[in-house]
């Protein structure tokens, strides 16, 4: 049994797969002001640079989804505001109307060439380390390079390659490759899912094609920055490389995605302000979308299967939640949502049921507890957590390994209760 011995934060600084580690939570050690005294100064200073020496937050941003474009009969960004112009006369299809012409939701974007859809991008993160785009598309034009998304040549851009018809993705400013050209012919006529990736972390550059990588190669550095705006369907930089075909469910994230998540991942979103678990008329689309949240997280957790994400918008969420087994990802959207349990319970989340690693729950605030997160035969991921005030922090027993990662522990009654039996 380990327990912390005084009421101290912490930072765990590395992942460890058997057991916890402790950095020293001796008082000298703890004093970062050097003011004689722990307290929240302290804290403060820590906190402020936990975040940022977080790789991928130069800007202080956490993993997530930057952008939703669903393409159901607009060009609205479904998780920010990063809407987009029409411009030309594209063909908007309804799932209704035209069921093979939609592959994700209500409906998709059909572009002839000449049409596209622009969006301002002042305010678009830039990636200075790992991201990811992804795209549903079919297209039967091969004469010309076209362009799903773009940010212009000298930035990023993901499409298709003129007369081979196969995956284009390019990153601007990267050492030892900077253009990633797939292996397989896509223009013929058919629904393909397309996921590029730059992991920055890993030095290497992935197109995924429908269930399976399709080229990778060695990269390392910073995409080139440039101050054109984001284009759906075509280049902002040279005006031309018009998409020809349909597009649907556009999404960027600021991070890389895993195999797992490429693969097998619908995205629920959870929001407890305007959420509503059950829509007041039947929709099988509902939680995929921040328009259509869930209100709480378990509800979303039932909806889920291995893979999938489950975005938390900010809010105070009172529940008591079971991962039930599943391998899927449960992150804060923006900033930190804050989990205190149900006060019938008192366990703000539970792992019982042999979850491994890919089982993760990520940048949350969890407070008021009796325990904060309860382990039981279970391996899972826990990263970016801060766990305050609670009575005890992790109780994780009988040969349970959690993962922890960049957490920070404060003025808990007991920290952490490591037994393995």
């Amino acid at each position: 049994m380990i327990r912390s011995r005084i009421r101290w934060l912490f930072l765990l600084l590395i992942s460890i797969s058997v057991g916890l580690l402790y950095a020293d939570s001796s008082p000298a050690n703890a004093d970062i002001t050097g003011n004689g005294h722990v307290d929240l100064a302290d804290f403060s200073l820590l906190s402020s640079s936990w975040q940022a020496a977080l790789p991928w937050a130069p800007d202080g941003l956490l993993p997530q989804m930057i952008a939703h474009w669903a393409l159901d009969q607009d060009a609205l960004d479904s998780q920010f505001t990063f809407d987009g112009t029409v411009l030309g006369n594209p063909v908007w299809f309804s799932k209704r109307d035209e069921p093979n012409e939609v592959k994700i939701g209500n409906g998709s974007l059909g572009l002839g060439g000449q049409d596209f859809i622009d969006i301002e991008a002042s305010d678009f993160p830039h990636f200075y380390g790992s991201f990811t785009i992804e795209a549903w598309f079919k297209t039967q034009a091969v004469q010309q390079t076209q362009m799903i998304l773009s940010k212009g040549n000298s930035s990023w851009q993901v499409g298709l390659e003129g007369g081979t018809g196969t995956a284009h993705f390019s990153c601007s400013g990267l050492s030892e490759t900077n253009i990633l050209t797939g292996h397989t012919f896509l223009a013929d006529g058919f629904w393909h899912h397309l996921a590029c990736v730059y992991n920055h972390l890993e030095g290497m550059l992935y197109i995924y094609l429908d269930g399976s990588i399709d080229a990778q190669a060695p990269a390392s550095g910073r995409v080139d920055k440039n101050h054109l705006n984001i284009r759906i369907g075509g280049n902002p930089q040279t005006g031309g490389e018009g998409w020809q075909g349909t597009l649907d469910n556009i999404c960027v994230y600021n991070y890389a995605l895993t195999v797992s998540q490429v693969f097998a991942r619908t995205t629920y979103h959870v929001d407890g302000n305007s959420g509503m678990d059950v829509p007041e008329k039947p929709d099988p689309e509902w939680g995929k979308g921040k328009l259509k949240a869930f209100k709480t997280i378990q509800h979303a957790i039932d909806a889920a299967g291995d893979g999938d994400l489950i975005l938390v918008w900010p809010g105070v969420y009172q529940e008591s939640l079971f991962f039930m087994g599943k391998a899927i990802t449960i992150r804060s959207a923006a900033d930190a949502a804050i989990l205190e349990p149900d006060p019938a319970d008192g366990i703000a989340v539970t792992f019982m049921y042999g979850e491994q690693a890919d089982s993760v729950l990520e940048h949350f605030v969890i407070t008021r507890s009796d325990t904060a997160l309860w382990i039981h035969q279970s391996s899972p991921t826990l990263r970016h957590l801060t766990v305050v005030g609670n009575a005890t922090g992790i109780y994780s027993i009988f040969n349970s390994h959690p993962t922890v990662e960049n957490s920070i522990f404060w003025n808990n009654g007991g920290d952490v209760v490591y037994d393995t039996y």
